[in-house]
């Protein structure tokens, strides 16, 4: 049995969420070998609003408009406020946004005015899927198949009309960014496990329940092994994911530390 206290601050390169760790001793493991983590501590820094999804891509009557967050963490009255804002002064936008959010209900409300010249205009949240379709915007400089937009951060919305204006109103946004992460390695994953996307680099998934500020504790399963036999190594690379794949972004603070503990069979 091989115990590694392993923590990203004591990385050898990389970043909080995607690092390699030294080890002291060259690392080989025969076939039949198998690894559990424990005690996994993470600091909850995540922005809500980052590099990933940064962009609201919208219809204004017939034309599409782009509207850029600024990265980091909001409360849901700034989120509301920020949205206005953004929305209101994308480039060529002629109309006008207005936002409330209530603390009664928990819903966010963003009530568009058509610019006089053009009364009958609405406005409507494109989905991923919808941003895919906009084949324009692809000649724009977007990369329409990773459009990095904040729709499914939003969620769904009803839309109203009220005299000229269009008044979308979403029930519930949450301003917490993640629900569950995913801590991964190259070198470690094991076809025994299947990612969120069927990847097989997966380690173990961690259920964020701390709010922004606290340190979130996780555990494999009791006992739960995973086969990680053949492998010969002077490090160990570790990425934290979300469930898209995507590298989460901790340049606001927070660490990650774990106990990994190996059994090669080796008393």
């Amino acid at each position: 049995m091989r115990l590694f206290y392993l923590s990203s601050k004591n990385r050898s390169s990389g970043t909080s969420s995607n690092f390699v760790v030294p080890l002291t001793r060259l690392l080989s493991l025969p076939e039949g070998a198998r690894f559990r983590i424990d005690q996994l501590r993470l600091g909850v820094a995540f922005m809500l609003v980052n590099a990933t999804n940064r962009y609201i891509y919208f219809f204004e009557g017939p034309n599409v408009r782009i509207a850029t967050l600024e990265i980091g963490q909001y409360s849901s009255e700034s989120l509301a406020t920020t949205l206005a804002f953004v929305m209101s002064n994308a480039p060529h936008m002629q109309g006008s946004v207005a936002a409330a959010y209530s603390t009664i209900s928990g819903s966010t409300t963003l009530t568009y005015a058509p610019p006089s010249s053009n009364p009958s205009w609405t406005i409507s949240i494109l989905t991923d899927a919808q941003v895919a379709q906009e084949a324009p915007l692809a000649y724009s400089g977007v990369d329409i198949n990773n459009p990095q937009s904040f729709a499914s951060v939003l969620g769904s919305y009803t839309s109203a009309q009220n005299g000229n204006s269009t008044v979308l109103t979403f029930r519930f946004i949450s301003t917490q960014p993640y629900d569950v992460l995913f801590l991964c390695s190259l070198k470690l994953g094991s076809w025994a496990i299947q990612g969120p996307r069927g990847n097989c680099d997966t380690l173990m998934q961690i259920v964020i329940e701390q709010q922004f500020g606290g340190v979130q504790q996780a555990d494999m399963p009791v006992d739960v092994w995973i086969s990680c036999g053949g492998i010969s190594t002077h490090d160990l690379d570790f990425q934290l994911q979300d469930a898209q794949g995507n590298v989460v972004d901790m340049s606001l603070g927070g660490e990650i530390s774990f106990l990994l503990s190996i059994d090669d069979g080796d008393s």
